[in-house]
């Protein structure tokens, strides 16, 4: 479960969480202040579509709604593999593959280290800040900057070792929220087994950017009950549950 999240806060949380100190200077500042903008925002809802393409020409695809609360401590990711809900009391799991809910009392059965450093990863950045510190901060360069209208719209390079290739973003100034943005990286595979220069192609398409949503969307009652000790689902009430109550 933590593997997971530490992977969709990675790379569909904090990959807008980019600045640079290379490239148009024009477009660095105005970077720079659309990324102080989205560091500040504590509620943001959007839709995700997540393509991969393998070396042996097999390609994968996860497309979904994600959810974050900082204040709330909530977290909310429904895609075509899997829908979870992290609301600190409760970790909510429905596996759309195995028709398995995994439903968890975070208080009762998780250590206060282990929920501490879950809630870290997903309403702190932790880890990506020190990514986007320690490499994007040194390495991205802003290829194209262009405002016009209350949008500012920016492609950042990136060279040619690393693995993240672009990410092009789009930025309403006037709301103060993003529009849309994209990223696409590549991974060598770590032999000629497919082909010379061959490796796993992602490409992560961001939008419907939403501020402000109110938590209670997300509820617990809208997907369980416990009822006298017995969790009562309200969705994909024909999945099998696994409960830690």
């Amino acid at each position: 479960m933590i593997n997971q999240l530490r992977y969709l806060i990675f790379i569909l949380l904090c990959t807008p969480l980019v600045c640079s100190g290379q490239g148009n200077a024009d477009g660095t500042a105005a970077l720079k202040r659309v990324m102080n903008t989205i560091k500040n925002t504590q509620n943001i809802s959007y839709k995700y579509d997540l393509s991969v393409l393998y070396p042996n020409g097999q390609s994968d695809r996860m497309k979904g709604d994600l959810f974050i609360d900082n204040i709330g401590m909530i977290m909310y990711n429904s895609s075509n593999y899997s829908t979870i809900l992290y609301t600190g009391k409760w970790t909510y799991k429905a596996d759309h593959s195995t028709k398995e809910i995994t439903l968890v009392d975070n208080e009762k059965h998780l250590s206060k280290e282990n929920k501490m450093q879950t809630e870290k990863e997903i309403f702190q950045n932790v880890t990506a800040s020190i990514f986007i510190d320690s490499v994007i901060l040194r390495k991205a360069i802003v290829k194209k900057y262009l405002n016009s209208n209350d949008t500012t719209f920016i492609e950042v390079g990136f060279p040619d070792e690393m693995f993240i290739k672009s990410i092009i973003l789009k930025f309403n100034d006037r709301e103060g929220k993003l529009i849309s943005y994209n990223m696409i990286t590549f991974r060598p595979w770590e032999d000629n087994t497919f082909g010379k220069n061959k490796g796993t192609r992602n490409t992560i398409n961001c939008s419907n950017f939403i501020k402000g949503i109110e938590k209670n969307a997300y509820k617990t009652d809208k997907f369980f009950l416990i009822e006298n000790g017995k969790v009562i689902l309200k969705k994909y009430a024909n999945y099998k549950v696994i409960a830690k109550i």
